[in-house]
């Protein structure tokens, strides 16, 4: 982009130069080819601007808020959306980019997950969404970026959208299972107390079902530690967001 502009100046520069030696009268005739050259670089110069703006569109197909009482896995995979009772509290889906990924009509190439809460913290995830649906790009295979250091060079026990469907741990990354005191990972979203009940995944007044919890630090955290006064590793999101970038 930066030739393309240093270009066009130059030539700026050419048709100043060229209306001060030979005067107004000729100026059109002899400006042609430099127009020809400017209307050039300008084609030149939006194809990059094009290029640019699709590489980082990024466009919000799913957002799944915590705490609503309506599971976000059953949000995500559902078949219809029922705005009247999934939508009351702020989650939503994009249908018509839902049913294009389902369908196979959307060429996907991108997918991001994002965790967050209302105080701005954030995490994000990067998946190769080449030939996938809604269920199979969340894996490790896929995994192009994540703000955790030691995720692909480890071996997860779970590592998928389902997760865990006897312990109802949805959004899955999980490194290891040992007792609720030493089960350790990076993201889960526990949607009720259908297995064993951990205490770390317990609901309260404060944090209803479904819970998001996630690794805050750079590689993965024992789950048991969100009770600790004061733990900086546990984080607890409010919302799950899936965006694409498809063409």
């Amino acid at each position: 982009m930066k030739v393309v502009l240093v270009a066009t100046l130059a030539v700026v520069a050419q048709c100043w130069l060229i209306g001060a030696v030979i005067g107004e009268s000729t100026l059109d005739q002899a400006l042609r080819p430099l127009y020809s050259q400017l209307d050039t670089f300008r084609h030149q110069l939006d194809a990059v601007k094009a290029l640019t703006c699709k590489a980082s569109e990024w466009q919000l197909v799913f957002k799944g808020m915590a705490g609503t009482g309506f599971g976000i896995y059953d949000m995500w995979t559902t078949a219809s959306w029922d705005e009247n009772t999934m939508g009351v509290s702020g989650s939503w889906r994009d249908e018509s980019l839902h049913d294009g990924w389902k369908s196979g009509e959307l060429n996907i190439r991108r997918v991001k997950l994002s965790v967050g809460d209302f105080k701005g913290r954030r995490v994000d995830l990067i998946f190769d969404g080449t030939g996938t649906d809604i269920h199979n790009w969340f894996s490790q295979e896929r995994l192009i970026s994540s703000p955790w250091e030691d995720v692909e060079s480890s071996t997860p026990n779970y590592f998928g959208v389902e997760g865990d469907t006897v312990e109802d741990r949805r959004f899955f990354i999980n490194n290891n299972y040992g007792g609720c005191s030493i089960d350790q990972g990076w993201l889960v979203v526990t949607e009720s107390n259908s297995g064993t009940d951990c205490e770390w995944e317990r609901p309260s007044e404060e944090h209803p079902y479904p819970i998001i919890h996630y690794s805050k630090s750079a590689s993965k955290v024992v789950w048991h530690n969100v009770l600790n006064a004061g733990d900086v590793t546990v984080g607890r999101a409010d919302f799950l967001t899936i965006h694409v970038d498809a063409k």
